[in-house]
C-alpha cells in the first residue's frame, strides 16, 4: 500500500520511476520492475503533464511593433537625457572636494557589571 500512498501524495503525477525513488528515500528496498508491476495491477497510471498552449494570435492584420516600439523609444530618450556615470562622478567630486574624508573605528569593551545608568 506504500506505492498507492506515494502515488496519491504526488497528486497522481508520479510514475513508477519516481514512486520507486520515493520508496528508496523511505528506506524501503524493492526493485523498480516490481513497482511497475504493482502499479499496473492496481491501475495506477500517472497523469501526463499539460502541454504548453500558445495564446498568441499571429494571423492578425494589426501592426505588431506599435506599442513595444513606443515604449522602447521612450526608454531610449530617458536614457539619453540622464547624466552619464562620468558626469555624476564629476558632480560628486565637486560637492565633496572641500570636505575631508574621515574614518573611524568602533571598539566594544566587555563590562563586568553591565552598562552604568545614565545620570
Amino acid at each position: 500500500m506504500l506505492i498507492r500512498e506515494s502515488f496519491e501524495a504526488s497528486r497522481k503525477r508520479y510514475g513508477s520511476p519516481r514512486v520507486w525513488e520515493d520508496l528508496g528515500e523511505q528506506k524501503i528496498r524493492v526493485s523498480r520492475k516490481r513497482v511497475v508491476r504493482l502499479m499496473q495491477e492496481q491501475g495506477l497510471k500517472a497523469r501526463a503533464r499539460k502541454r504548453f498552449k500558445s495564446t498568441t494570435m499571429s494571423d492578425h492584420d494589426q501592426p505588431v511593433e506599435s506599442a513595444a516600439d513606443e515604449d522602447m523609444q521612450g526608454s531610449l530618450k530617458a536614457y539619453q537625457q540622464s547624466p552619464r556615470p562620468a558626469q555624476i562622478a564629476k558632480r560628486l567630486s565637486a560637492v565633496f572636494a572641500h570636505d575631508a574624508y574621515h574614518a573611524g573605528q568602533i571598539q566594544y569593551v566587555r563590562a563586568l557589571q553591565g552598562i552604568p545608568a545614565a545620570e
